[in-house]
């Protein structure tokens, strides 16, 4: 009886431990990007592997790919960024 207590722990344990290394560590919310906003359903938690994807707001255009991966509690690199478009520098910033 004792022996198979201990087998259906350790089972169990293995079962935990092996769900938890697969799923890592969760990320904080994602960062904030000049001129742009997360375009992702209201998730309340990012676990390992979660993916969220950035718009531009209006008048900015994406350069280069607006996601990011929450890889074991630490969000990738953003390898984008959001640059006025030209009829908005045209029309805000030339005399």
């Amino acid at each position: 009886m004792i022996i198979y207590f201990f087998n259906v722990l350790y089972t169990f344990l293995q079962i935990v431990f092996s769900s938890l290394s697969a799923n890592g560590n969760p990320c904080p919310n994602p960062p904030e990007v000049a001129h742009a906003v997360v375009d992702t359903s209201d998730q309340t938690e990012y676990t390992s592997g979660s993916k969220v994807t950035y718009q531009c707001r209006d008048h900015y255009t994406m350069e280069g790919v607006g996601r990011i991966t929450c890889i074991n509690g630490q969000w990738e690199e953003e390898k984008f960024t959001c640059s006025p478009t030209r009829t908005y520098i045209q029309k805000h910033f030339t005399k």
